[in-house]
């Protein structure tokens, strides 16, 4: 009769174990499905940045009130400068929030109508020891490598260790892209209004 009760007893503990275990490892494989690490998008190319060409243009004037296209590079200060309104806060903005921004700094201040329109070019270059030298349009996550990539690569005289990048603000940064090859921290990004241009060696 002992061992009968015994026996129940000792099954029922093991089955609440068992319940109890199983019930654990489902929660445990539930949490870690959703604690998996979100991917971030990578940065829109409709931000504007410095160095930016923009060009505004302007309709709904009357003939005599007409004002001619615009056209601005983004200065370091992230602005540009209109007749009239002076300067503007363009860097960080989407083109379609500068061209309302722009909008409402002349309309009613200065016009009661006035349609504005914003486009932006947004180029680098690459010049010097490369197969395809000139202006490249920059869409964004570019490097320094990359950027010499899409030039068709470095010529048979190269200098890869002095390549010089130029910023649009007239800054200079020397990059050894033989290190940057194996160092990717190495590998400067590369911004709208950029000039890589690759020395001849010696």
């Amino acid at each position: 009769m002992k061992n009968s009760i015994f026996g129940t007893i000792f099954g029922f503990c093991l089955l609440a174990f068992v319940v109890s275990f199983t019930g654990c490892a489902i929660l445990n494989d539930s949490t870690s499905s959703t604690n998996t690490v979100a991917i971030e998008p990578a940065p829109s190319t409709d931000i504007l940045q410095v160095g930016d060409r923009v060009k505004i243009t302007f309709s709904g004037l009357p003939i005599e009130q007409q004002m001619l296209p615009q056209e601005n590079q983004i200065n370091e200060s992230g602005d540009i400068s209109l007749p009239l309104i002076g300067t503007i806060k363009a860097a960080g903005k989407s083109v379609s929030q500068l061209q309302q921004d722009i909008q409402k700094a002349y309309v009613p201040r200065f016009y009661r109508n006035l349609n504005v329109s914003v486009g932006t070019e947004r180029f680098y270059y690459v010049g010097g020891e490369v197969k395809h030298s000139g202006r490249l349009p920059y869409l964004g996550g570019i490097t320094v490598m990359k950027a010499i990539q899409s030039a068709e690569d470095f010529t048979d005289f190269a200098d890869r260790k002095h390549v010089r990048l130029t910023r649009s603000n007239g800054k200079i940064e020397i990059v050894n892209c033989k290190k940057a090859l194996h160092d990717p921290k190495l590998d400067l990004p590369v911004y709208p209004g950029d000039t890589i241009t690759v020395p001849r060696g010696f």
